[in-house]
């Protein structure tokens, strides 16, 4: 029956696609309960004194945007993070007992320099599924070079912290939270890449995932130690060969016992795809929304600081009224045409080729629409076919 339907034109898939299986709200929700940071990373906004004013998500609100969007049924887990530090929040492990009473899976990303046992022994105790702990280097310098900050943190005080997380995980017979180390590929660090396995696994780490670095709004003076613009240090611009190298590695090193996990669309370059037609967009324009830490609500975290897309604010319109308004509708059509503005365009993850729920359109008071093939780079692998 695959074989079948992929013999069929890809406009048509992606109209029964849209209409069959798409949900209208969304399955998960990122929500940033606070953007403060103790640490002020060399490619994140804190570092680049972007961040003009500091605020911590109302508990009550937070519990509120959850509860409306919970009763649409789709909703799946909730990723409680943004640009800020979620461990000082002070409502964070109230937040994922709230989310567990409601079955929903719960994620965060931390730089995990501030844990404490305690935290740790809760986060066991509540079933918390992942935490991925931000880590680039096992070097000990090039890692405060890339995220310095608060005073006496340190990678092996991350690490320590990690191993705590994993004792407790054994102490309670619990495979929860899955530790991941998310890190960002440099050019430059793809040659620690087995020290990296190698250190992390010691110390109770489950699941290595690399990422792209995402220059947009990175300044121009921003540099590694050695000189190099942090710019010039995104591996999307090597060349296929170069890339499939480091892909050679990855896989070498990934193990049942100890995930290596490639960057999004490494992982497809030495497989023999359908051709690339439908629609190409990213999840979070349909699936996804993220909710600032000051009620702004924005299409997916990667437009942070681009206020050309800020949708509306939770503080003063509810949930649905934002979901179906008509910047949200202007920006799902520029996907469904190809006619994206230069942000989403030149995003690395506008790679999935997906089928948006029809009923956005409509329920947006759309009553025509068409699919169109995409020339922007992406793969079936991430479809919803």
């Amino acid at each position: 029956m695959k074989g079948f339907w992929y013999f069929l034109p890809a406009r048509f898939r992606s109209v029964i696609s849209a209409w069959i299986n798409d949900p209208v709200f969304p399955t998960i929700l990122q929500i940033e309960p606070t953007n403060r940071c103790n640490l002020k990373c060399i490619m994140c906004p804190h570092g680049c004194n972007k961040i003009s004013e500091y605020k911590d998500l109302s508990y009550t609100v937070l519990k509120k945007i959850i509860e409306e969007i919970y009763e649409y049924e789709f909703l799946k887990g909730v990723h409680i993070q943004g640009l800020g530090e979620p461990l000082l929040y002070p409502e964070l492990l109230d937040t994922i007992k709230f989310c567990k009473e409601k079955n929903l899976e719960t994620y965060f990303n931390s730089n995990l320099t501030i844990m404490s046992e305690e935290i740790a022994e809760k986060l066991v105790e509540l079933q918390h599924d992942k935490i991925a702990v931000s880590i680039e280097s096992v070097d000990p310098n090039l890692y405060l070079w890339i995220r310095p900050g608060s005073k006496n943190h340190s990678l092996q005080r991350v690490l320590h912290n990690i191993n705590t997380l994993s004792e407790m995980k054994k102490k309670h017979n619990s495979k929860y939270p899955i530790i991941a180390v998310h890190s960002i590929l440099f050019k430059n660090t793809i040659h620690q890449i087995q020290d990296m396995v190698r250190v992390l696994k010691e110390n109770g780490v489950d699941i290595l995932c690399f990422q792209h670095l995402i220059t947009i709004g990175l300044p121009d003076d921003k540099a590694l130690p050695y000189g190099i613009p942090i710019k010039d240090e995104c591996v999307l611009n090597m060349s296929v060969e170069e890339k499939k190298e480091i892909l050679q590695l990855i896989r070498s090193l990934n193990s049942s016992d100890f995930g290596v996990i490639p960057p999004h669309d490494f992982d497809s370059l030495d497989e023999v795809l359908p051709p690339r037609e439908g629609v190409i967009t990213c999840f979070d324009l349909w699936q996804k929304p993220t909710i600032l830490a000051n009620g702004d609500f924005m299409p997916c975290c990667y437009t942070l600081g681009y206020y050309q897309f800020l949708m509306g604010n939770i503080y003063e319109t509810d949930f649905r009224t934002i979901w179906f308004n008509d910047k949200y509708k202007e920006l799902r059509w520029q996907h469904v045409s190809g006619k994206l503005n230069s942000v989403c365009a030149n995003c690395s993850q506008l790679y999935q080729v997906v089928h948006p729920s029809t009923k956005l359109f409509f329920e947006g008071k759309i009553n025509k629409f068409s699919f169109y093939p995409n020339t922007f780079l992406g793969t079936q692998k991430y479809s919803f076919y």
